[in-house]
Order: structure tokens, then C-alpha cells, then sequence
């Protein structure tokens, strides 16, 4: 459906691959056996530095929005190096971008608890102004889906848009609903140590 067919399932697994596969990868590897990679300390000064809250922002939200421009994501369509590159670059951004909030790693650590809470709304801009561009753009932006058949009596523009949407709702949906679980470990943390100082 994403290569063949519909721009909108081409969305879809781009969303998977920003906002579930990295998320996924970060929750479930065991330190022991990413803290080998960071024992360069070139490595790990990189590391401290690409996943600082501002540079992992700049970071996801340049590789994003490049890889969107029409010029970009139709030779992503039409050539399978482009295609592995586009998705290689979206997972690895998206590590990074996941890292200030899921770091399995003491030595490269989390944002606080404040801080994750205003870089996870920050994270809802990027989607959110893409996935606006495209859903009202009154013309084809990626030419490759007029080449194709689409489905279910669906136009290009409607596909496009529809595309557009899933962007824009479903990025802001899963940011803003980490930020509400890292507010709220926050707060109970606060409570904790309050109980733990009046005890």
C-alpha cells in the first residue's frame, strides 16, 4: 500500500518508524549491552551532545521536514537507496530524538522531568506544521502517487490529505500523551520526596 498505492499508508509507516520502532528499542535494550558503544569517549561526547534536548530537536525536526520536501520524498519513491536511506535516517533521528526521555544509560542520561515535559510539546510543532502543509495544499506535492492507482475511489489530493491528518493528529496524540505519563512520574516523584522529608 505505502509503495505502490496510497501516500497515506506511506504516513502511516513513517509514523511507525518515528514514534513506535525507537521508542520500542530504547524501553527494551539492556544497558550492558549498549554501554560497550559509548566506551570511545569521542563516542560518548557525541552522544552527550546529539541527544541534548535542543540539538535531538533540531536534529529529528531537520531530517523530518527534509525528507518531506516534495523534491526529496518523490526520489525516496522512485529509487529503493533513496527509500532505505529515507527510513534509516527516520529511525536513526528518532533514537535520538527519543533518547533525553527513554535513555537506558546513566552516562548519556535522561532530561529531567521539567525539561521533558516542555521538549515533548515542542516535539508536537514539527509534525504539526508538516502535516498542515500537506493536508492544505490544494495540489499534488508528491507527483510519483499521480503515476499510481489509488484505492477506494480515493484522489490524490484526498489520499494526500488524508495523509496530511494522520501526521498532524496522530505525532501530536502519542507526544502529547508521553508528556501526560513523564508529568505525572513527575509528580508522584515530587510527592514522594515530600512525604519522605516530612517523615
Amino acid at each position: 500500500l505505502a509503495d505502490n498505492h496510497l501516500f497515506s499508508a506511506h504516513m502511516v509507516q513513517h509514523l511507525l518508524l518515528v514514534l513506535v520502532v525507537p521508542p520500542l528499542i530504547l524501553a527494551g535494550i539492556p544497558d550492558w549491552l549498549v554501554r560497550p558503544l559509548f566506551r570511545p569517549r569521542l563516542v560518548l561526547a557525541a552522544a552527550r551532545f546529539f541527544t541534548r534536548p535542543l540539538i535531538a530537536f533540531l536534529v529529528s525536526s531537520m531530517v523530518l521536514s527534509l525528507w518531506h520536501l516534495p523534491v526529496l520524498y518523490n526520489i525516496a519513491l522512485r529509487s529503493e537507496l533513496g527509500h532505505i536511506s529515507e527510513h534509516v535516517m527516520f529511525i536513526g533521528s528518532a533514537v535520538i530524538m527519543w533518547w533525553p526521555v527513554l535513555s537506558p544509560l546513566p552516562e548519556v542520561p535522561r532530561a529531567t522531568y521539567p525539561i521533558q515535559v516542555i521538549y515533548l510539546f515542542g516535539l508536537t510543532l514539527p509534525m504539526g506544521f508538516i502535516g498542515a502543509a500537506i493536508t492544505f495544499s490544494r495540489r499534488v506535492l508528491y507527483d510519483y502517487y499521480d503515476t499510481v492507482p489509488t484505492l477506494w475511489g480515493l484522489t490524490t489530493v484526498m489520499d494526500q490529505q488524508i495523509g496530511g491528518l494522520i501526521m498532524k493528529i496522530v505525532g501530536a496524540l502519542v507526544f502529547l500523551c508521553v508528556m501526560t505519563a513523564v508529568f505525572f512520574l513527575w509528580y508522584y516523584r515530587e510527592e514522594r520526596r515530600e512525604a519522605g522529608e516530612v517523615g
